[in-house]
């Protein structure tokens, strides 16, 4: 049994499986993002929470980029938006609602995107061969608009975290950009 946890503790280093007590292990990612990261620190969570934490998809639809992504260039053009909320396992409690705006170059995903998706940029690398190589965040305390407390459970206009996330992958191109918002 020895020698074949070893294996599964390379890849979970890797970030390529994550292994829950239990409950078994799941794909994470068909390519390495612990190459910079170290176990125990705030980005090895972070990599962890995508798959620890469900992404369920509500909605998908085709919008334009909202202005806080700051991507003048690719504004005009539509972007594929799946909006939805991250679920504790087991509960199905949300813990954050979730929109994921995807370029217009990579909407072709859209069909291999289930109800309860992996990493959307893993989706995205998998497909089309390239790697995030920067992932930049913003974090900001908001009133929580009246769409998100409703899927939360809380009163617009508490306090809530929002969490911006911009993927960049080969020459600093916007892949993906997230709008997590977390009630206090």
């Amino acid at each position: 049994a020895q020698e074949r946890r070893e294996p599964l503790d390379e890849l979970e280093r890797l970030g390529l499986v994550y292994r829950r007590p239990r409950l078994g292990t799941q794909v994470a990612s068909r390519f390495p993002v612990t190459n910079q990261v170290e176990e125990g620190s705030v980005l090895h969570d972070w990599a962890r929470y995508g798959v620890e934490y469900f992404f369920e998809v509500l909605s998908k639809q085709h919008v334009l980029l909202p202005r806080a992504a700051g991507e003048d260039a690719t504004r005009a053009r539509k972007w594929l938006k799946l909006s939805g909320r991250r679920v504790r396992p087991r509960s199905n409690r949300p813990i954050c609602t979730v929109d994921v705006y995807v370029h217009p170059d990579y909407v072709a995903i859209e069909s291999d995107i289930p109800r309860r998706p992996p990493r959307i940029f893993s989706l995205i690398e998998a497909r089309y061969g390239l790697l995030v190589t920067t992932v930049e965040q913003e974090l900001r305390a908001i009133p929580i608009g009246s769409g998100p407390a409703k899927h939360l459970g809380v009163e617009p206009g508490s306090c809530a975290l929002e969490i911006l996330r911009w993927y960049r992958g080969p020459r600093n191109k916007l892949v993906e950009f997230t709008v997590d918002t977390h009630p206090a």
